[in-house]
C-alpha cells in the first residue's frame, strides 16, 4: 500500500518490506532527483538507508541488487 499523505515521507508497505522515501521528492530542482531510501523488513530493527540521485545511472546501478 502506498501512503503519500505526508509529502516528506512517502511510504510503501507490503508484507515483506517497508520502503520510505525520506524527505519527499523535491519538484523545484528537476535537474536532479535526489532521494533517501529507507528499507526495512517488518518486525526487524535493521534499516538500510541509501541516498541516491535517480537521474544518475552510476548511482542506481550501485544499489544493492535486491533494491532494483
Amino acid at each position: 500500500m502506498l501512503n503519500t499523505t505526508n509529502p516528506n515521507n512517502y511510504q510503501y508497505k507490503t508484507q515483506y518490506l517497508k520502503i520510505h522515501i525520506l524527505g519527499g521528492l523535491k519538484t523545484n530542482k528537476l535537474e536532479t532527483l535526489r532521494i533517501t531510501l529507507s528499507i526495512q523488513k517488518p518486525k526487524s530493527h535493521n534499516i538500510l538507508r541509501h541516498s541516491i540521485d535517480l537521474y544518475n545511472d552510476n548511482q542506481t546501478e550501485k544499489l544493492p541488487s535486491g533494491w532494483r
